[in-house]
């Protein structure tokens, strides 16, 4: 008989770093990260960032190795990854990474693919995902690629979840919150959007299919565990800061910097993007904020905050939120860019450097009764 509570593996596969833990009853066994420029075969030329997808695979099956070296077999895998990228296997494209922008390389009429995108974007069915047209999105940039091959599209779309997904178990398959985050799928109807792969020139692909749970989608071939399939590492987030009920806003400042806020609500106010949650909540977001590199110490404290203040009023037009979490590496290497927040903001901002809150999240899914949210009875996470 199965143990009730196996050990389980975590994996965040972030747009800079690969992090990872094994949770082993009421204690969390980190590993050391390692970045994806040193093993995803990262190319970057002009506004294109791409990564090798077989050097993905390569990876995950790494993270696997090294955990097992150190820690024993893990019979569950739990997964958060970063979102807004996508790979398309025929033409093969690579994986390109939210950092790509080749929607705004410039055609031979003068025009941009980003720019003929915004002039005929179908608005309702665009209205439905829940996103915002921006340079770094995955409908954006797979148009481009559409627009420029040779022939039309064919074979498979890929979120980061699907491939690493499908390289472990045969499916393909994504979740719900990097489906949407891909600007391709329709949050009302809950599908991919016709209107948009047909405008887009993308309805000749297969797209991944698109679970809304995170129970196991299948058995990884080369070592038996059972694999769940990915959460958005914003989501993931999020649920590791504690921040379910809505009281909490959380400001995250890595690679990039965006503020959210968990609700009921599926319409947010103008300028706020809509993301899926657990459950039947949504996330209210707003993204494209400035990355670790304008927030470092070398900036003014309030001058670095204001941005993610002003997010901040953006989420709370009622002023009912409680509190504020700031996590990520930018904020932890800012010790004044905290304290600065709550001054703007008027709120209680806090920071907690010893846990990182994409793989506490995904803890707190494995193992619910232990991880809990500060305050709640939850039990100390041992860090190995």
């Amino acid at each position: 008989m199965p143990s009730p509570d196996p050990d389980t593996l975590l994996v965040d596969v972030g747009t800079t770093r690969v992090k990872a833990a094994v949770v082993r009853r009421d204690t969390l066994l980190t590993l050391p990260a390692h970045r994806t420029d040193h093993h995803f075969d990262v190319q970057r030329s002009g506004l294109r960032t791409t990564w090798s997808v077989d050097s993905v695979r390569r990876g995950l099956d790494e993270v696997v190795e090294r955990s097992t070296a150190r820690h024993g077999p893990s019979p569950e895998l739990r997964l958060s990854a970063h979102m807004r990228g996508f790979a398309i296997d025929t033409p093969a494209t690579g994986y390109l990474t939210w950092q790509d922008r080749r929607c705004l390389e410039t055609g031979g009429d003068g025009r941009t693919a980003y720019q003929r995108l915004a002039a005929g974007l179908p608005r309702e069915a665009f209205a439905r995902t829940g996103t915002r047209l921006r340079p770094d999105s995955p409908l954006a940039n797979a148009y481009q690629v559409a627009l420029t091959a040779d022939r039309p599209l064919r074979g498979r779309f890929h979120t980061l979840g699907s491939l690493i997904l499908e390289h472990l178990t045969g499916e393909h398959v994504t979740h719900v919150t990097l489906a949407a985050a891909t600007g391709l799928y329709d949050l009302v109807r809950d599908e991919w959007s016709p209107e948009l792969l047909h405008f887009t020139g993308l309805d000749g692909l297969t797209f991944p299919q698109v679970t809304h749970d995170l129970l196991p989608v299948g058995v990884a071939a080369r070592t038996g565990m059972r694999v769940h399939p990915e959460l958005g590492d914003n989501q993931a987030a999020v649920h590791g800061a504690g921040a379910d009920d809505g009281s909490t806003v959380v400001v995250s400042v890595g690679t990039a910097g965006l503020v959210s806020r968990v609700s009921a609500a599926p319409a947010p106010a103008p300028g706020v993007e809509v993301r899926p949650y657990l459950g039947a909540s949504y996330l209210h977001v707003v993204s494209g904020l400035p990355g670790g590199s304008a927030t470092g110490p070398d900036r003014a404290d309030e001058a670095a905050a204001r941005p993610f203040a002003d997010a901040v009023d953006l989420l709370d037009p009622a002023h009912d939120a409680r509190r504020i979490v700031a996590t990520g590496g930018a904020v932890d290497a800012t010790p004044g860019f905290a304290a600065a927040l709550g001054r703007l903001t008027g709120l209680p901002t806090t920071v907690d450097p010893t846990h990182d809150h994409s793989l506490l999240g995904l803890a707190r899914l494995a193992r619910p009764a232990t991880f809990r949210p500060p305050g709640t009875g939850s039990r100390a996470l041992v860090h190995g």
